[in-house]
């Protein structure tokens, strides 16, 4: 160790004194003593809550048994969501076409209709279980084809992966619709959501309610609104009255026939038109509506016509004068009638006119030579020589595609006109 020695003759160590060096270099116990005061033992806390152990597991259990009754308390006073499914499928003439067999207009919302749902309510006893309103707002129908939806997904991927002209997507999108339209939707689901009441439904009514919604629309489409009678007239004897024949002049008696004659034949045309109605046999006789048809336009050929004539060139009236005023009254509306189906034709006829010439397309195509191919070379079937050409598909390749799909969508316009 260096010392220096000061002017007292003390000797000094790194310029403290003996003592502090010392004391430096070996410290007192009470310094120790407050090192030691300066950290901290967590055994007196240890000890401590040892021995309040057995309250404070019993603090723990009864705060987990406090949660699990409150959750479960929770769980039991949410509202609980049901939901009921039943999958089933349409088969009746019609329905690839959203009508009923009679031709009415048929739609998915007829089976969840209120009259619907008020028979099942009712005859269920659903009022203890909920209200009619909440009921009716549970029940509803969802369509589904499959498909339908592998075809949306086919062009989905089409219309994804193309990125070139619009004018082809435009062809996508078209033949994507006629597609769909030939594809029926006749597979439905009846599906029953609803919150809160739901869960005191017991499954075997749920189930029931679930059938007879779908039995009640069947039983109430065919009993009440006839879907399976077809909407045709079909005449009785009430058309015809005896007494007005025989109480009529013989002009206007003969003209009430024939009118009456033509209305039954007409009548008859519809009633044929329909499914099976060809195989139908009716009377002891077994006659068919053809054979029917047959006799009346025979009756009026060769019955009716002939004794009109000769009502007329022997002038034969109880009333002459009165037969005159019914022969000029007809007449009159005969004449009628013809202006308006003239005028009625013209109208077409000039409409049909500025159609076309808005579509830019002549009213009549002078027909041309079939021995001609593309850009005027005429095609030899002997003739190897000339190459074969192959269009290159382009925009004015697709344009004029499109054009001529819009030309064959206006035929069956122009010919409703």
């Amino acid at each position: 160790m260096k010392t220096a020695q000061s002017e007292t003759g003390e000797q000094m160590y790194y310029g403290k004194s003996k003592e502090e060096a010392f004391a430096a270099t070996y410290p007192s116990r009470e310094t120790e003593r407050e090192v030691q005061d300066d950290t901290i033992s967590i055994l007196p806390i240890i000890r401590t809550l040892a021995g309040y152990r057995k309250v404070i597991l019993i603090a723990l259990a009864i705060t987990a048994v406090a949660i699990l009754i409150g959750s479960a308390v929770a769980f039991l006073m949410s509202p609980a969501q049901r939901l009921a499914t039943l999958h089933f499928h349409l088969r009746f003439d019609g329905i690839d076409k959203g009508e009923y067999p009679n031709g009415m207009k048929f739609s998915s919302s007829d089976i969840v209709a209120t009259p619907v749902l008020t028979q099942v309510f009712e005859a269920n006893y659903l009022n203890k279980y909920t209200s009619f309103e909440k009921f009716k707002n549970s029940v509803f129908i969802l369509e589904s084809n499959r498909d339908l939806e592998k075809l949306a997904r086919e062009y989905e991927a089409k219309l994804s992966e193309f990125k070139g002209s619009p004018v082809y997507r435009d062809i996508l999108e078209k033949e994507y619709q006629k597609k769909r339209e030939s594809l029926s939707i006749s597979d439905y689901s009846l599906n029953f959501s609803s919150e809160g009441y739901s869960a005191s439904f017991p499954d075997a009514v749920l189930e029931k309610v679930m059938n007879d919604i779908l039995a009640t629309w069947a039983e109430n489409s065919v009993q009440r609104k006839g879907v399976l009678k077809h909407l045709i007239p079909v005449y009785s004897q009430n058309i015809l009255s005896k007494e007005l024949i025989e109480r009529e002049d013989y002009i206007v008696a003969a003209d009430i026939l024939r009118s009456t004659i033509n209305n039954i034949v007409n009548n008859i045309d519809s009633i044929s038109a329909l499914p099976g109605a060809a195989v139908i046999r009716t009377g002891n006789q077994r006659i068919s509506l053809a054979e029917i048809r047959i006799k009346l336009q025979n009756l009026l050929r060769f019955k009716l016509q002939p004794l009109i004539g000769m009502i007329e060139a022997n002038r034969l009236s109880r009333d002459p004068v009165s037969a005159r005023v019914y022969l000029k009254s007809r007449l009159d509306q005969v004449n009628l009638d013809h202006a308006e189906a003239s005028d009625n034709a013209q109208i077409l006829k000039e409409a049909l006119h500025q159609y076309m010439e808005e579509k830019g397309m002549p009213l009549s195509s002078p027909s041309k030579a079939s021995g001609s191919a593309a850009g005027g070379q005429p095609v030899g079937t002997g003739d190897r020589s000339i190459p074969l050409l192959f269009p290159q598909v382009g925009d004015s390749l697709l344009d004029r595609l499109v054009d001529r799909s819009a030309v064959n969508a206006d035929v069956k316009f122009r010919q409703d006109i």
